[in-house]
């Protein structure tokens, strides 16, 4: 199955480019797009089941010298790891897009890895999650998240990182793995 044909054909009909234009103002060097809106509109391809993904995170190589705002509609906040947010609110239904530069991601740094998409993709959390569509080659990358969503089946990608995220969540390995298979109707596993 060609995950990005699919993709590129879901997103043809969206406002997708409007979102990128945002974010390659406010980033340099190559941009993915992560997350939940990847692997979720996927599965309601494959599967047609409804996601309704309304956030957006984007991963880029570094940030632009200067933050652009843009213009009516949006307000834009940071994360807490000093990231922007925009949340558009100009239409029916809220648009959230966060965008996550590599050389803060938290995964690369707490491993003290170069910031590359490779290193991104090795790190998350669960399976799933180690997906993206790098927007310049219009190319859907990440054996391990293709795979979970062919197999059906979540599990642990990086133990550190799920112990960070369920640390950071107050919730154990079990339920926060659990949720993602339900939110999904996923099977899961746990490492033996």
């Amino acid at each position: 199955m060609d995950f990005s044909k699919l993709f590129n054909d879901f997103i043809r009909d969206s406002d997708i480019d409007e979102y990128m234009t945002l974010v390659r103002r406010n980033s340099k060097g190559r941009i993915w797009l992560i997350g939940g809106f990847v692997y979720k509109n996927i599965i309601e391809i494959i599967k047609g089941k409804k996601q309704n993904v309304h956030d957006l995170d984007f991963l880029a190589e570094n940030p632009s010298d200067i933050i652009h705002i843009p213009e009516r509609n949006w307000i834009m906040g940071m994360t807490s790891y000093g990231n922007p947010f925009f949340i558009y609110s100009g239409r029916s239904e809220k648009v959230s897009i966060d965008l996550n530069y590599l050389p803060s991601f938290h995964s690369i740094v707490s491993r003290n890895l170069p910031p590359t998409i490779e290193n991104f993709l090795s790190g998350t959390p669960l399976t799933i999650q180690s997906i993206a569509y790098d927007i310049d080659r219009r190319k859907i990358i990440g054996e391990t998240g293709i795979s979970a969503i062919i197999k059906e089946l979540i599990e642990i990608n990086n133990i550190e990182e799920s112990r960070y995220e369920t640390e950071r969540r107050k919730i154990t390995l079990e339920k926060y793995i659990k949720q993602k298979a339900a939110e999904l109707d996923f099977g899961w596993k746990l490492p033996d």
